[in-house]
C-alpha cells in the first residue's frame, strides 16, 4: 500500500479557520507538490480536509492525478490516531491525503518503523510538504519505509 501525506499549500489569514484560501503562492506550492506526486501514484484514492486551503490544494492535486478528491472530516477535526486508522481502513493500493499540521506530520512518522521516524521528521512541514510511505497494508501501525518526500521550494 502507497500512502502520500501531505500538508495543504500556503494560506491566507483572516478568515474563519475552516475557510482560510490558498495565497498565490500556496496554488504553486500544491501544483509543485501535484507534479511529485504523480509521479508515484496514478489513480489514487484522494482524501481530504473539509478547509478550504486543503481542498484547493487537493483539487490541484486532482487535476494532475485524474480523479476526485472526497471530503473526509476527519482529517480536519482528528489527530495523528484518528488519521492513521482513517488510512489504514482502506484497501485501496493508493491513498493521498491533504490534511493539516502537525497532524500529517505525525501520522506519518507513526506510519513507519522506528529507523525511519527520523527521515520524516527531518523534512520538516513546510507548506505542500508530503510524504510518501511504502507499507504493508494489513501491517502494524510503524511498518512503513519512506520512499520520498518533496517540500516545494518556490519563492
Amino acid at each position: 500500500m502507497r500512502v502520500v501525506l501531505m500538508r495543504h499549500g500556503e494560506a491566507n489569514w483572516g478568515y474563519h479557520d475552516l475557510g482560510r484560501p490558498l495565497t498565490t503562492m500556496g496554488m504553486q506550492q500544491a501544483g509543485f507538490a501535484a507534479r511529485h506526486i504523480a509521479r508515484y501514484v496514478s489513480e489514487p484514492l484522494l482524501l481530504t480536509s473539509p478547509a478550504a486551503r486543503a481542498q484547493q490544494s487537493a483539487q490541484i492535486l486532482a487535476v494532475e492525478l485524474g480523479v476526485e478528491p472526497i471530503v473526509m472530516n476527519e482529517i480536519y477535526y482528528g489527530d495523528e490516531d484518528d488519521l492513521c486508522r482513517l488510512v489504514t481502513s482502506f484497501t485501496d493500493p493508493q491513498i493521498v491525503v491533504v490534511g493539516h499540521m502537525p497532524t500529517v506530520l505525525a501520522a506519518a512518522e507513526n506510519l513507519v518503523t522506528d529507523e525511519e521516524r527520523q527521515r520524516v521528521r527531518a523534512v520538516g512541514g513546510a507548506p505542500a510538504t508530503h510524504w510518501i510511505i511504502d507499507r504493508a497494508p494489513d501491517g502494524p501501525a510503524r511498518c512503513g519505509t519512506l520512499v520520498a518526500a518533496g517540500v516545494p521550494t518556490l519563492s
